[in-house]
C-alpha cells in the first residue's frame, strides 16, 4: 500500500489505516527502528498495559482477607534480626 506523507507542525507523519494497526497489535505507542531497507514501525509491548482499569473495574477488598493465610507462615529468620555481612 503506498500512502501520503502528511505535515504535521515542524514533523511529518503517516497515517496508517486501522486494519493494519489491529493486525500488527500497534495500540498507543510504537518503536521506530531504522533499517538498511527503510524505516521500520513496530509495536511496543507494555507488560502492564490495562492493569489500572483492571484494578479500578475491580478494587481489592479493603481487609485483604485472601492473603491473611500467610500471616500464620514463620520461619527460624522471624527468630532474629538479620544484619547485613561485615566486609572481611
Amino acid at each position: 500500500m503506498e500512502t501520503r506523507i502528511s505535515a504535521i507542525g515542524n514533523s511529518k507523519g503517516v497515517r496508517i489505516p486501522k486494519p493494519f494497526l489491529e493486525e500488527c497489535g500497534i495500540q498507543d505507542f510504537v518503536k521506530l527502528t531504522i533499517t538498511k531497507d527503510g524505516l521500520l514501525v513496530s509495536p511496543v509491548n507494555r507488560p502492564r498495559q490495562g492493569w489500572e482499569e483492571a484494578l479500578i473495574a475491580n478494587p481489592p477488598d479493603d481487609n485483604m482477607q485472601e492473603f491473611s493465610e500467610f500471616d500464620s507462615i514463620t520461619h527460624s529468620f522471624d527468630d532474629s534480626e538479620w544484619t547485613w555481612p561485615q566486609k572481611p
